[in-house]
């Protein structure tokens, strides 16, 4: 079907690029998603644009201007196609996975975005446009508005359309083309004078506004808000910074991105020693203990009483965290009290799995808890969770959140505590934890092609180490199925699996998981499940009453 500027839905673009469909179009050009047919089908964003006889180097200078730039929150330029007969030149992009800002605020129905949020979004952009204006000539942008802003499910936002950006050119009183869009371009792209980083500083300050007030876009001057006298004392405050980025002139903005960028951050509270000091206050840990951890000195302290059980896997996509979770709830199931933990090193799937925020089964409704930075806790199923949020940390957030995790476990008030830590396990960080941990669990999964003799040898040494402290370390052989080659998989164990969990079928785990429900609650599975995980279950139980056993 026939999309627009004469392209079609299945057109090969350049023997290379098949068109999947239409994302997006405006004045300034039309955006397809494609795949790429020299790269296995790779998606690819291409904007495609019909020059007119004013502006016919448009596109060309936009590609090129991307091209010359590297930075994570910019989109990759792949390729530039020149005019064709069509009279439609094109420049393709890296596929960007998410909404843009304009659809993430009207999802609110007009409910306010939260101060935390706004500021995470703007300290990104800020950060962008910073390393924008910081090119020889500098780049202004001059667009940010809300369709101009991807972001993705971590939370991590892409500055995208470059088509109206310039470079600053000193000397020029006015811009030569008068471009931009109302409400959220500043007053000198209406003709009062040449755009320069005050006028990104602007454009920012409108954009975050629009965020925070629930999708009403700015005026001059700061008068952003219907009513003051619903906001909270976060919200005031950055209205005050907001305030000031939206000064109708560009003298009384902040001067340039930077110093927008340091009163984003310290709303925000990005230095070190506040979030440190913010986490032991929630843990109960005293700051001195924090700055001692900083400096090398005495690390956090064992759970009290609680028994630490570290799931790991040989490879990655070998189910550690599948195993991890089904053992959490099959301890507690048993009665005994558990806590479950998600590694900073894994990847942060937890809150997906578990439909952290979702109803589910009846028995899987529990209440979240947002723990800074970057962690939730809630209950579900007899387990208390403490999961990774999925949202890209900033600067400075990566320490504290791993402080945070320790202060978590350090504090767990549990029989026991299951940790999480997947193919994170080869990090400097998890060396600690690999050594002191009453059981170390790793999981293998048919697919041997990704093992390597680099983690098995370190597993191996790992066990050694381990057993002169009288601490087990054993195996798991997950997705356990039956074909001709089985024996010769269990064979390449280092020693002989203490678990042989069956495969479960893929149409089977997805149903469960777009229900919002887990494995065990299967009334099958369940059974299935619980003879697999008894032996274990049991040798921990016993392990906990006696000596442990040297494996």
């Amino acid at each position: 079907m026939e999309q627009r500027n004469g392209l079609e839905t299945g057109m090969l673009i350049a023997g290379r690029y098949r068109l999947l469909g239409l994302i997006g179009s405006g004045g300034m050009g039309a955006v397809y998603a494609a795949e790429d047919t020299r790269l296995g089908g790779m998606l690819r964003a291409i904007k495609a644009h019909r020059p007119h006889a004013a502006g016919t180097e448009n596109l060309a200078e936009e590609a090129a201007l991307l091209m010359r730039l590297n930075h994570p929150r910019l989109p990759a330029i792949v390729d530039y196609i020149p005019r064709d007969y069509h009279g439609i030149e094109m420049f393709v992009m890296s596929y960007i996975e998410g909404i843009h800002l304009k659809d993430f605020a009207e999802r609110l129905q007009g409910r306010p975005i939260p101060v935390d949020e706004v500021l995470r979004v703007g300290i990104q952009l800020a950060d962008t446009l910073g390393y924008l204006h910081a090119q020889h000539p500098p780049v202004i942008h001059r667009d940010l508005k809300p369709t101009n802003v991807m972001m993705q499910k971590d939370g991590m936002v892409k500055l995208i359309d470059f088509g109206i950006a310039r470079c600053y050119k000193p000397g020029t009183e006015r811009d030569t083309r008068l471009l931009g869009t109302p409400g959220f371009a500043a007053p000198e792209q209406e003709g009062g004078g040449q755009s320069d980083a005050r006028t990104d500083v602007y454009g920012l300050g409108a954009l975050l506004s629009y965020l925070l007030s629930g999708g009403i876009a700015p005026v001059a001057g700061g008068a952003t808000y219907p009513s003051r006298k619903s906001m909270d004392a976060s919200q005031r405050e950055l209205e005050a910074v907001l305030a000031r980025m939206l000064a109708e002139r560009p003298s009384d903005r902040y001067p340039d991105m930077k110093a927008a960028c340091g009163a984003l951050r310290q709303l925000y509270g990005k230095s070190r020693e506040v979030l440190i000091a913010e986490h032991a206050s929630w843990a109960g840990i005293e700051t001195t203990m924090l700055n001692q951890e900083k400096t090398g000195a005495p690390r956090f302290p064992q759970p009290a009483g609680g028994r630490r059980i570290v799931v790991a896997s040989i490879a990655s996509g070998a189910g550690a965290t599948s195993v991890a979770l089904t053992l959490a709830m099959l301890i507690a199931k048993r009665r005994m009290s558990c806590a479950a933990f998600e590694h900073p090193a894994a990847g942060p799937e937890w809150h997906a799995l578990l439909n952290a925020e979702g109803e589910g089964a009846p028995s899987s409704r529990g209440v979240l808890t947002p723990l800074a930075p970057g962690y939730a806790r809630f209950e579900k199923r007899g387990v208390r969770w403490h999961a990774r949020l999925p949202i890209a940390l900033l600067d400075g957030e990566q320490l504290a959140s791993a402080l945070a995790y320790r202060m978590m476990e350090s504090n767990a008030a549990s029989d026991y505590a299951v940790i999480d830590l997947s193919s994170g396990w080869m990090e400097p960080d998890a060396e600690d934890l690999l050594m002191e941990a009453d059981l170390l669990l790793f999981v293998g999964d048919p697919d041997v092609a990704k093992w390597s003799a680099v983690n098995l040898t370190a597993a191996e040494r790992l066990r050694r180490a381990r057993q002169s402290s009288s601490r087990m370390t054993l195996w798991a052989a997950n997705k356990d199925i039956r074909f001709r080659e089985r024996a010769d998989w269990l064979s390449l164990f280092p020693v002989r699996p203490e678990l042989r969990i069956p495969y479960i079928p893929p149409e089977k785990r997805h149903e469960l998981l777009w229900k919002g429900n887990w494995l065990t609650d299967d009334r099958d599975l369940l059974a299935l499940l619980e003879k697999t995980y008894a032996p274990l279950i049991s040798r921990i139980a016993s392990d906990a009453a006696h000596k442990p056993r040297v494996l």
